[in-house]
Formats: structure tokens, C-alpha cells, sequence
């Protein structure tokens, strides 16, 4: 999917995905996040910048008793999460990737 560009000129106060112009000179923006960032208009107008980065930048964490989808936290071991599936109860290892982007509808024991 492309970005779409943003019609000239840009106005104070004016959001663009999820920055919000707060300054014109210099030009300066505040993410949904409450994060100021500085990105250049041509970054804006051009290239389809639409937030600071804070989508990227957080890593995703989980405790103990989280429910994530189908599956249940039960523990961590490494970079992989001990999972019980909330629809056949089986437990397995799965990895971040896994648990919060893939989110899946079935895990590898249910029928």
C-alpha cells in the first residue's frame, strides 16, 4: 500500500497520520505517543513518515497470567514464552514473533 502525500501547504496543528504539527519553524511534530520529534517536511510530504517510530521502537513485553490472543502466559524461558492455549490447554514455547504479531487462531495440538 502506498502513502499517501500530504497537500500543500501544511498548516499548524495539522495531524498527518500520527504527528501533529506544533511548530512550522523550525518544523517540529508531537506523536499520539506524546513523543516531539523533528522530521524534515520533505520526510512528511515525501517519503510518507507518519509517526515518530514508536510502533518499531517499544519492545513488546508480557507477565505471568496475560492472555495474548489464544494463548495464556504461563512463563518465559529466554526469548521464548511458555504458553498454555486457552482452547485445548496444551502448553508449548512460543516465540515473540509468535505471540504478539502472528496471532494465531489454533496452536500446534488443537484439533
Amino acid at each position: 500500500m502506498r502513502a499517501q502525500k500530504v497537500k500543500l501547504p501544511i498548516k499548524l496543528r495539522q495531524r498527518i497520520g500520527r504527528l501533529t504539527v506544533t511548530s512550522l519553524v523550525p518544523f517540529r511534530q508531537k506523536c499520539d505517543c506524546g513523543a516531539e520529534c523533528a522530521r524534515t517536511r520533505t520526510q512528511v510530504l515525501l517519503n510518507g513518515v507518519r509517526s515518530c517510530g514508536c510502533g518499531r521502537a517499544k519492545a513488546r513485553v508480557a507477565a505471568v497470567g496475560d492472555t495474548i490472543g489464544i494463548f495464556k502466559v504461563a512463563g518465559q524461558s529466554d526469548a521464548r514464552w511458555l504458553v498454555e492455549c486457552t482452547l485445548c490447554g496444551a502448553r508449548n514455547f512460543a516465540s515473540s514473533q509468535t505471540l504478539f504479531y502472528s496471532k494465531p487462531s489454533t496452536c500446534r495440538c488443537c484439533p
